[in-house]
């Protein structure tokens, strides 16, 4: 099983937006104008709609556990390759930048994306807190809460977090009594009509995504790093690609992105 970890990203301010029309066009001027990355794939989302690319991002440090060992045992020198999604998505301003692991993401925004971009991305925070209301009542036909982590108000500090996992949470009696308790923060979500009954995308309030392929994501909460990334699965990314996409649309579309 893979799991491409990161963020979603604005790409502007409050007092400069980048045309709608130019944003994918100026982003590969930058992009490659950083010259670490060498397209390998590209991943249909829907029509329409712009594609996912993969990236070969070439680090001249190691940024993952296996690396470093690589590095400090066995002098293995770089460059070291990583793999990375992005998504841009000119009708939202939004640009989704996904890795093996939040780290490698987290240096190709400071290594080679922050020296060339102009504005600099900003982290778009999620409302996952109204998402998830959201999906106990008007978006109950759309999508099925997977996970829900949350802060628990009721009991001090004797219980601050707690965690949910199932099929669909919203059937769950417990959970919906429990609810009203609760200010979630993490998320996941499967598409009601997906025949498959798979797990599409989580997501943290700070606007972490990770997409799984192949298998649910694991149960562990953001900015994990797992060691070593194995190949994707057999299946073409593409099946969960355009799950994820869809979840992101949803979201963007019902106003639970933050400005």
């Amino acid at each position: 099983m893979t799991i491409f970890h990161g963020y979603i990203f604005r790409w502007g301010t409050s007092t400069f937006r980048i045309d709608s029309g130019e944003l994918e066009r100026l982003w590969l001027e930058f992009l490659y104008s950083a010259g670490q990355f060498d397209v390998i794939d590209e991943f249909s989302a829907k029509e329409g709609r712009g594609p996912w690319r993969q990236y070969r991002f070439r680090s001249p440090e190691p940024l993952t556990r296996y690396h470093r060992i690589l590095n400090a045992e066995h002098g293995m020198i770089g460059p070291f390759d990583y793999d990375v999604l992005i998504r841009v998505n000119p009708l939202t301003g939004t640009i989704v930048i996904l890795a093996a692991g939040t780290a490698i993401v987290q240096q190709v925004i400071k290594n080679a994306l922050d020296p060339v971009l102009s504005p600099k991305l900003a982290f778009r925070q999620i409302r996952i807190d109204e998402l998830a209301k959201y999906l106990l009542k008007e978006g109950i036909d759309d999508y099925a809460m997977t996970t829900l982590r949350a802060r628990f108000v009721a009991s001090g500090k004797n219980l601050e977090r707690i965690s949910f996992d199932g099929r669909d949470l919203a059937n769950s009696s417990t959970f919906k009594e429990l609810f009203r308790l609760l200010t979630p923060y993490y998320i996941g979500m499967r598409s009601r009509l997906d025949p498959e009954d798979v797990e599409a995308i989580r997501m943290s309030n700070r606007g972490y995504i990770a997409i799984s392929f192949g298998e649910t994501a694991d149960s562990s909460s953001d900015d994990i790093e797992p060691e070593p990334t194995p190949a994707y699965h057999e299946r073409h990314p593409e099946l969960y690609v355009r799950r994820a996409e869809d979840c992101l649309v949803y979201i963007s579309e019902n106003g639970f992105l933050r400005d």
